[in-house]
């Protein structure tokens, strides 16, 4: 066996594989919403990064496993392939080691699953199997493709519709698949016997969409084995509960003899080629099959009756005997009764362990005529991840399920670990590749020569050589027969000679590498020319980019670079098995020092001396060496002997370590600067010893001294950015724009070098605001197997692996990963930095090492601009497009190369504008702010993408800022000090609490990390403009807070104070308590929840949802599916929490109708939704905003915690919330609710209790069931402040009669042109007919229409929530509005379109991310120029302003933060903020959505004299004596109302005008009080105190009557007669009558309701004046 990295040492099981591709079979009739897409995943290694894509629509996610870890993962619906044609919706599943995979395609009353098979264990020839009995829908297969073109035939047996061409028997089907392509036939006829050949590899599923016999349908699916992979032995053992019999299915490819024992009966049968043969498998027997050669063995129930459940038919492909395994993943499903099938040999059955614990009271039954047993073993109702195992043995494992109406079957999942029988090497690891396991090498270890005559060994250790002999640098020494022999020699001199030689010999070969005049290459001392190949390719040896490079089978290369500087790289599989002056290879500095008998080395100088030629003389040349035995000590840096002196060790050195003057101390073996320049290089050598030359930093490094320690950094590297719209920079200075929206590859590496680290930058780009330009959305890493991303929709969040880590972060000897400024920074370890600033700035700076061998949208970085366009292809691109689209990696729904049709354009007069000195001017300004920069960075071309930028973002400040910005940073990058350029009102900085704006900050800034926030020298690098933490704060990820409020780092990794996250697995969760301390606990995933990584954060979610509908007038379909309807126009619960739970969060969900229109049609009103502590509240017929917690505001909105947000999605609006509750509402006769399974059993209301069981949906409030579904409504009505008097919970028949629509007068509404175009099978939704049953909707339709005697209205709000269920549910639908049917009214400088994503058109999304739920819905869309400002459509320039998530409009001015903050937008300055405070008499309310300073009491006194002062300071007399209103609740019908009548007469002895009287009328009394201070509270005298309907309290103190009430109302009579009302903050702006309004301004008290403006109060007063009451008695 050769070499070491790909011997294959053990077979692995044949389902453990790295790459996957599944295809979805159609399920049942139609797609929908409930389809249910599963992956199991399984790893095998300790750490496997998966990666899972789908091209249509499209899908990327990728997550990590760990070994013996199952990750469930939902696959979008739309993966399932609904027809009999070709689909690009087949899921790819990629991972870094093998893994294996099961899928689950279920619906709600069709289920099955099967065990993928990995692309390797692939063939080229197939035999269809596809039972069909007793059913009238589709046996289907279908045939899938891997990443290269194939050409496929299908030969079939039974008719076949495909692409909608039909083919008749015996038919031959040739096609051509695509990558990642997949073809699914179907036939209403047994399509067993198809054969199906291929000219490469291809997956075939078969199975039936859904079958059925004895019970109702099911769904079947199994991917077959191709014909090259059958087996001869198989038994098959009954189901355990089975009373009937099954069917067994025998597939032959050629003629074969099958012998078959059933029972106690014995057959012999000759089977012909390309049949499938029926064998019968009666209960309680097995089935034994022994074939000649080989066959296919697949199990068919057919259903049946397991008590008294009814279960559906499954599929089950039955493994050979000899494929069985001893260790088994084995799945349960939730909610299904579980069984495992096992089959051992009967001798073995005692040792079987389930879950590591010894199978107990098993009932094993013999298998006839063989040495095995087969046993049933139940496990249980719920789901979950079981292990099956023996020690020694091996045995066969199937996993069966059954509920109602369901079941399911496959082989369970082998777990056996191949690399269990390898036996690796130190420096190795046993991974699985294509079925089989080998050892690779971990790593190349790397030694290196450089023109100096210096050499760094595989462990690191430096040491120099005399010129002019010939050194041994790498041979093997082990003992190991099975690593291949090799050495490496080579001769230098100082100096221009060419005598620079290097000898390899390897496989029998003398191998010679000259100088000379480009580098002879003589094998064998015969002179060869470059590219040669040796020994069937077991060396190569060519030139690439200026290097000679030799390459062996097992893994050594040998480079020689242009500066003729040797690499040797080897393989760790020779891990301490090496020896020469390139060392043992043992990570071990301190033996490096090893002569050829194996023996150490007394002293550098002998054990290099050791490994030279013998015929070669010694020359000493100008090393010094100084010796002593107790230790060396720098005082000073000199560049002579007298910098040392020796002595005992100093204070608490290690005896033979260097103490620098500095402070310093050196290891023995470490090496270090003695001078500050970098020009002398000493070594501590063991007993105290110094060793120094005269050399210096290597081409392209520097001297640096930073904290006293001189070093040896990079200086040249090489830039790539991709800045604004975006405009692109290659690394060789080529510019060029591209407005292409799909994901590309920006930089990589392209070319096979080991010396050379690989890694991908790639980007994502996407439209804002206009479809004529994109900006970079998201840009990622990939790199040491890790993915790094950071984007735009998380600004100042960065994602490792797809969760997100707080910065600093960093992967020991990989990379790092920082803030600098506003920018975020991936440093790797080989010195490859990228960054991006979260808006549209992204940059790739390179090593000059990668120099001509990258590749991408970056060009190749050789020098040459000229070949930059050369595409993927190697071709070179004739323009921008075709060069970028060449590098496309990724696809996004709906991107595109750049803009197609009627595009906005800029034309150079109106760029002109944008050049000039208030806008992009400033820029290239001679003695502007960036003078001192001009001659560093050309300011031309920055000037020019800013006017473009500007220009198509009519100077929108963000787009014009950032453009300078970019300037800016370009700037600084170089080291130029620029001068400050914002002001106040010029792209004034925008700062988070607790920092500042900086114009040259540090660019590694203080972090709670301390240290470790400084990725290099911060000396070394230039400053940048920013955001600063303050004086005593730092950096705790993206925010700044107090040096004592720092988090915790805990297993590598940061957490900020208060933060709770899961580790690996959720089997441990931890909350970090600040100042270091962490503590965790051990927990579990509930039922119904999986572990796995979402919105980039590591927990338990769910999985699955549950859907609750409300449609149309209102009809509601409950979480468990139960139907009905509700006439009522009051409020309701709809969902809430009623069985609260730790960790589960509480909401309430309410729900409003009212009644109207023509048939007194209920309505939805007004949704109402509580959680995460805000209440968010949606009206009909008001989109683009919402109430929160009573304050109105404009969508989009994102809080700031992050946990609610809300958008507007074409007529939608949609709110997301952390706890995983989505709410969909389209303003008029549509809602869909979504809440986790989590959930499940814990919720109550209208929507039910989501417990999988429609019977019990109608509980009460107290548990128990309703009688009757009015009884059910009426508890769950809840009353409301706002809720109108005429609130009913139905109404009876005579007004609101049933209509019949089986009438012929409702046969109208059927029609295609009615509700009929709902169903309507050729018609616009006929696409979304298997996703949404359009039967419901229908029926919900004719029933509303019926009742409103066909208004077109109706007709329209039912269509349109089809249509809006249909687009959640990811739907095309064709269009059905037109300019007479149903026609969309838009604004102005807006279009209607019939799919749109409405939220990426917005001013917001100019500044911050748009928080979009779903893909697309009808509703309008802004025309080209203008963006959606709330619900109009404004030019860019009028857009408004983002703070915290929320959006204001341009001019707005609003308070916030409880009135503590006045905030001003201003569309070319943005938002301008200032705190601000309430006067002390007033108070912070909230009215009308706005937060306002308000009074905090108000008081209204009529006193003797009638004369009256409002609540705002307006008075004046009365005109007359009466009985007047003087003040009411304007909102009549609120449950608080009160009004206040007093009688005002000259009753006193005195004659003046007093009240005599006051009548106070509330909702619960009426209350009397007279000029005796006696109370009547309806009609009944009541002695004070007293209160009142428990609610009115009524006291006398100091004479005086007070009458107080909750709604803040407070009444006070005097016996003088005077009247004091006293009204609370809650009542400001509610007010009516002569006291006026309480909004705090007294000049519109004089008002009445009607509009008119009255001279006086005694005007105002006589306009109330109360004609039903009388003066004096």
């Amino acid at each position: 066996m050769e070499g070491s990295s790909n011997s294959i040492w053990a077979q692995a099981p044949s389902h453990l594989g790295d790459n996957f591709l599944v295809a979805f079979m159609q399920n049942d009739v139609q797609q929908n919403l409930q389809s249910d897409l599963r992956l199991l995943l399984t790893g095998s290694s300790p750490s496997t990064s998966v990666t899972i894509s789908m091209r249509k629509p499209g899908l990327r996610m990728t997550l990590q496993v760990t070994a013996g870890q199952t990750v469930l993962v939902k696959i979008p619906p739309q993966a399932e392939m609904v027809g009999s044609r070709t689909f690009d919706n087949a899921v790819a599943v990629k991972a870094s080691s093998a893994i294996s995979l099961v899928m689950v395609n279920e619906k709600p009353n069709s289920v099955d699953s099967a065990l993928v098979a990995p692309v390797h264990a692939w063939g080229t020839e197939y035999q269809v199997v596809t039972p069909s009995v007793g059913t009238d829908r589709y046996s289907q297969f279908a045939v899938a493709a891997w990443d290269e073109t194939t050409k496929v035939e299908v030969q079939l047996k039974a008719p076949v519709t495909f692409q909608g061409r039909s083919y008749p028997r015996g038919s031959v089907i040739s096609l051509q698949l695509e990558p990642f392509q997949a073809a699914q036939f179907q036939s209403p006829a047994d399509l067993s016997g198809t054969k199906v050949t291929s000219d490469r590899p291809v997956a075939v599923f078969s199975g039936h969409t859904c079958l059925a016999r004895f019970s109702t349908c099911d769904h079947l699916v199994e991917q077959l084995q191709p014909v090259s992979s059958w087996g001869t032995t198989f038994i098959v053992p009954p189901l355990p509960f089975e009373t009937q019999s099954d069917i067994v299915y025998v597939s032959t490819s050629q003629k074969t003899k099958v012998e078959a024992h059933h029972g106690a009966t014995k057959t012999l049968r000759d089977l012909r080629a390309g049949r499938t043969t029926f064998y019968g498998l009666q209960a309680a027997n097995t089935l034994t099959l022994k074939a000649s050669v080989g066959v296919q063995v697949i199990f068919f129930s057919d259903g049946g009756l397991k008590g008294d459940i009814s279960y559906d038919p499954f599929f089950m492909t039955i493994p050979d005997v000899s494929s069985y395994c001893s260790s088994y993943k084995l799945f349960t499903l939730d909610g299904y009764d579980n069984y495992a099938l096992l089959v051992a040999q009967t001798l073995a059955t005692a040792g079987l362990k389930l879950n590591q614990s010894p199978l107990r009271n098993l009932s094993w039954k013999p298998v006839p005529g063989t040495d095995y047993a087969w046993a049933g073993l139940s496990l249980g109702r719920q789901f979950g991840v079981h292990t099956m195992e023996h020690e020694t043995s091996r045995f066969g494992l199937l996993s069966i399920g059954v509920r109602e109406q369901k079941a399911y079957g496959l082989v369970a999942v082998c777990n056996s670990d191949p690399c269990l029988l390898v036996s690796c090497r130190p420096k190795e690891t046993c991974t699985v590749e294509k079925g089989e396991a080998l050892c690779a090498h971990d790593y190349m270890g790397t030694c290196m020569g450089s023109p100096p005559l210096q050499y760094h060994t595989f462990d690191g250790l430096t040491l120099h050589t005399q010129g002019g002999c010939t050194y041994t640098l790498a041979k093997y020494c082990g003992k190991d027969p099975t690593l291949e022999s090799f050495s490496v020699e080579e001769k230098r001199t100082e100096g221009d000679l060419k005598e620079w030689l290097t000898n390899v010999y390897v496989y029998g070969y003398n191998i010679s590498i000259h100088k000379g005049e480009g580098g002879d290459i003589k094998v064998n001392n015969q002179a060869t020319t470059l590219p040669t190949t040796l020994g069937a390719e077991k060396v190569q040896i060519f030139r690439s980019q200026g290097h000679v490079i030799l390459q062996t089978q097992f893994g050594l290369q040998v480079t020689y670079d242009e500066a003729w500087a040797i690499a040797l790289a080897l393989p760790s599989s020779y891990f301490g098995a090496t020896c020469g002056l390139c060392g043992n290879f043992n990570e071990d500095l301190e033996d490096e020092m090893k002569l050829p008998g194996g023996t150490p080395a007394p002293s550098l100088e002998e054990w290099v001396e050791s490994w030279r030629d013998a015929s070669c003389q010694v020359h000493c040349g100008d090393q010094e060496v100084l010796q002593d035995t107790g230790g060396c000590e720098v005082h000073e840096t000199k560049t002579s002997m007298e910098g040392f002196s020796s002595g005992p060790p100093q204070g608490s050195r290690t005896p033979g370590d260097i103490n620098q003057g500095n402070g310093r101390s050196y290891k023995v073996q470490e090496e270090f600067w003695a001078d500050g320049s970098c020009r002398r290089r000493c070594r501590c050598e063991a007993g105290g010893k110094a060793t120094c030359r005269e050399v210096g930093c290597r081409a392209h490094e520097k001297c640096v001294v930073a904290e006293g320690v001189p070093s040896c950094q990079a200086t040249k590297f090489l830039t790539c950015v991709g800045t604004g719209d975006p405009h692109y920079t290659t690394f060789d200075g080529l510019r060029f724009d591209f407005q292409g929206t799909c994901v590309y590859q920006l930089a990589a590496l392209c070319k096979e070098d080991p010396g050379l680290v690989p890694f991908v930058v790639t980007v994502e780009n996407n439209n804002r605001g206009s479809k004529a330009v994109s900006f970079t959305k998201r840009v990622t890493l990939e790199v040491y197997g890790d993915v790094v991303t950071m984007s735009q929709e998380h600004p100042k969040k960065v994602k490792v692996n797809g969760a997100f880590v707080e910065l600093p972060f960093g992967q020991k000897d990989h990379f790092e990963v920082y803030h600098s400024g506003v920018h975020g920074f991936i440093r790797t370890s080989f010195g490859l930095r990228v960054s991006f600033d979260w808006y549209s700035y992204a940059r790739v700076i390179l090593p000059t090492a990668y120099a001509g061998a990258v590749c991408g949208l970056c060009g190749n970085a050789n020098g040459n601009p000229e070949d930059d366009f050369t595409t993927q292809q190697g071709q070179m691109a004739t323009n921008e497009v075709q060069f970028a689209t060449s590098w496309k990696v990724g696809e996004v729904p709906g991107c595109s190369a750049g803009c197609v049709g009627d595009c906005p354009s800029c034309s150079e007069e109106q760029k002109k504008i944008y050049r000039g000195e208030k806008y992009c001017g400033v820029i290239s300004r001679p003695e502007g702010p960036f003078k001192a920069c001009h001659q560093v960075v050309n300011p031309r071309s920055y000037l020019e993408d800013c006017a473009f930028d500007a220009c198509h973002y009519k100077g929108h400040r963000d787009t014009l800022c950032k453009a300078i910005a970019a300037y800016v940073t370009a700037c600084q990058s170089q080291g130029v000090a620029v001068e400050p350029w914002r002001t106040s009102t010029f792209c004034g900085p925008s700062c988070p609490r607790h920092s500042h704006y900086e114009l040259c900050g540090s660019s590694c800034p203080a972090t709670c990390r301390g240290g470790q926030a400084n990725p290099e020298d911060c000396s070394l690098l230039p400053c940048t403009e920013g955001c600063f933490c303050d004086q005593g704060f730092v950096l705790s990820g993206d925010q700044c807070v107090p040096a004592g409020g720092c988090g915790c780092d805990h297993r590598g990794r940061y957490y900020k104070k208060g933060e709770e996250f899961y580790q690996a697995s959720c089997r441990e969760r931890c909350l970090c308590k600040g100042q270091g301390l962490v503590e965790c606990e051990e927990v579990f995933c509930s039922a119904h929840e999986e572990c796995r990584v979402e919105d980039g954060v590591l927990g338990c979610f769910p999985a699955g949802y549950g859907r609750l509908v409300v449609s149309g007038d209102p009809h509601y379909l409950t979480f468990d599916g139960r139907a009905f309807h509700l006439p009522g126009s009051c409020t309701y619960v709809l969902a809430k929490v009623c069985r609260p739970q730790q960790r589960l969060t509480n909401f309430t969900v309410l729900l409003e109708h009212d009644v109207g229109g023509r048939g007194n049609l209920a309505l939805m009103k007004r949704v109402v939704v509580s959680i995460h502590g805000a209440t968010i509240s949606m009206e009909r017929g008001r989109s683009w905003e919402v109430m929160v917690d009573r304050e109105l505001f404009t969508l989009p909105l994102v809080t700031e915690d992050r946990k609610l947000k809300v958008s507007q999605e074409g007529n939608n609006i949609v709110l997301q919330t952390a706890a995983g509750l989505r709410l969909l509402y389209n303003s008029a006769t549509y809602l869909l609710l979504t809440i986790p399974d989590a959930y499940r059993g814990r919720v109550c209301g209208l929507g039910g209790n989501y417990n999988g069981n429609p019977g019990d949906d109608f509980q009460l409030p107290g548990g128990t069931l309703a009688s009757s579904t009015q009884d059910f409504v009426t508890s769950w009505k809840v009353e409301v402040e706002a809720e109108a008097a005429a609130c009913t919970d139905g109404c009876t028949p005579e007004l609101c009669p049933l209509c019949d629509v089986t009438a012929p007068t409702a046969a109208p509404y059927r029609a295609a042109d009615s509700c009929g175009l709902i169903r309507d099978p050729k018609g616009p939704f006929r696409a979304c007919h298997p996703r949404v049953s359009p039967v419901e909707y229908f029926n919900h339709c004719l029933h509303d229409l019926c009742a409103a005697e066909g208004a077109r209205e109706v007709l329209c709000h039912s269509l349109q929530a089809y249509m809006a269920a249909c687009q959640a549910a990811g739907a095309e639908v064709s269009r059905w509005r037109t300019a007479t049917f149903c026609p969309l009214s838009c604004p102005s400088n807006s279009h209607y379109e019939l799919c749109t994503r409405t939220c990426d058109f917005t001013c917001a999304g100019l500044t911050a991310p748009a928080p979009c739920g779903w893909s697309c819905f009808e509703g309008c869309q802004c025309d080209d120029g203008f963006l959606f400002d709330g619900g109009v459509c404004v030019s860019l320039e009028k857009c408004g302003c983002v703070h915290h998530g929320r959006y204001f409009k341009a001019g707005d001015t609003i308070l916030a933060n409880n009135c503590s903050t006045s905030c001003s937008c201003h569309p070319s300055q943005g938002l301008l903020c200032q705190d601000t405070e309430c006067p002390p008499e007033q108070v912070c309310t909230t009215q009308d959505g706005a937060q306002r300073c308000t009074k905090q009491e108000g008081h209204c006194h009529l006193t003797p004299g009638a004369t009256l002062t409002t609540f705002d300071g307006a008075s004046g007399r009365l005109l007359a004596s009466g009985t007047y209103k003087m003040t009411s609740l304007c909102h009549e019908q609120s449950p608080n109302w009160f009004k206040v009548v007093v009688d005002v007469s000259e009753c006193g002895e005195d004659q003046v005008p007093a009240v005599t009287a006051t009548f106070i009328f509330f909702r619960e009394a009426f209350i009397r009080v007279n000029a005796n201070m006696e109370v009547w509270v309806n009609g009944l005298f009541t002695p004070l105190p007293a209160v009142v309907a428990k609610v009115i309290s009524l006291k006398e103190a100091l004479g005086n009557i007070t009458v107080s009430h909750p709604s803040g109302l407070d009444v006070l009579f005097s016996p003088s007669g005077e009247v004091t009302v006293t009204a609370g903050a809650t009542l400001v702006n509610q007010l009516c009558a002569p006291c006026g309004n309480f909004n705090s301004d007294p000049s519109d008290d004089l008002k009445l309701p009607d509009g008119r403006t009255m001279r006086s109060i005694g005007e105002v007063v006589d306009a109330w004046k109360a004609k039903d009451f009388t003066g004096c008695d």
